[in-house]
């Protein structure tokens, strides 16, 4: 038995006419039903752009305004560069390991833009208000960013489907 698209009563298997509202009943594409999500569209296609830009941007910033950058700064946003060059090559050759790999990069810079807030906090002094208010934000956005890819990764059907070497 099956239910009908139109009034949702059921009726035969192999019925080409609803007997109760007399639609007929569309032969379903079994094709369609087994084929599965998977590859570089829809949301991921997205996540993806994001994964080959983040680096890009980065650097951008360095070479435009390269005195904003300490030392330190300059080697931390230089590892971070790095760290999504490996996962850009890990996403494209659809390695499972991409996930954990996405996981481990985002939480570091969580713990990256949380420990700058809170350096920059205790100092005040050392930094306008607009800039201490970038900072804070820039925790809030990372936080949020790294979370929603982080469950798209881990429960989306095309992700699972698409990272499987």
């Amino acid at each position: 038995m099956k239910k009908c698209d139109y009034c949702s009563k059921e009726i035969q298997e192999g019925e080409e006419k609803c007997k109760h509202c007399g639609n007929l009943v569309k032969e379903e594409n079994k094709e369609d039903k087994t084929k599965k999500k998977e590859g570089f569209s829809g949301w991921l296609a997205l996540f993806g752009l994001g994964v080959f830009a983040t680096p890009i941007i980065i650097l951008l910033q360095i070479i435009v305004e390269p005195e904003a950058y300490d030392s330190v700064g300059m080697f931390l946003n230089i590892l971070i560069v790095i760290a999504y060059a490996w996962l850009a090559y890990l996403m494209v050759k659809r390695r499972k390991i991409f996930k954990k790999w996405f996981l481990g990069v985002g939480i570091f810079q969580i713990l990256l833009t949380s420990l700058i807030a809170l350096v920059a906090n205790s100092d005040t002094s050392a930094f306008s208000e607009s800039e201490l208010s970038d900072i804070n934000t820039s925790v809030i956005q990372t936080i949020i960013y790294v979370t929603i890819w982080s469950l798209y990764l881990w429960n989306s059907k095309r992700a699972k489907n698409t990272f499987i070497n």
